[in-house]
């Protein structure tokens, strides 16, 4: 399996802090959750609790991190999604049409 983009899965930007992770997470969870919903997506719950789990813990949000910044370097700017657009990396146009 290929690098996961765990800020994608939760729309969020790569700047975003430990409570708006939290916040953000709590909508697609109960969405998704397979209690809540009679057409479970586990595959999707898992990921978002995967996303969760990974960039809500500092260490591990660190290592992550890193791997994401090797993915987009590899990549291309991470601007081809136009939620991303807040972000900012080295080269980037933001003002670039997707």
């Amino acid at each position: 399996m290929g690098f996961v983009d765990y800020y994608e899965a939760l729309q969020l930007s790569s700047k975003a802090d430990i409570d708006t992770i939290e916040r953000v997470f709590r909508h697609p969870a109960n969405k998704f959750h397979p209690d809540n919903t009679q057409s479970a997506d586990n595959d999707r719950f898992q990921l978002i609790l995967n996303a969760y789990q990974a960039l809500t813990n500092p260490e591990n949000r660190v290592g992550y991190n890193v791997k994401y910044q090797e993915y987009w370097d590899q990549k291309g700017s991470p601007f081809c999604h136009q939620w991303l657009t807040l972000m900012t990396f080295k080269g980037c146009d933001p003002h670039t049409p997707v």
